[in-house]
């Protein structure tokens, strides 16, 4: 299971990931993981 941060990260793989909402500032390396207090999950 995957529970944080992994070995092969890097602060430029982390810098190099796009916003998830065009101008925004939340990326998959910035966002909470589902297990971080989630109380909701929407699947559309």
């Amino acid at each position: 299971a995957d529970e944080g941060v992994r070995a092969d990260t890097t602060a430029a793989s982390l810098g190099a990931l796009k916003p998830m909402l065009k101008g925004g500032q939340v990326t998959a390396g910035n966002s909470s993981q589902q297990n971080d207090a989630a109380a909701a999950m929407l699947i559309v």
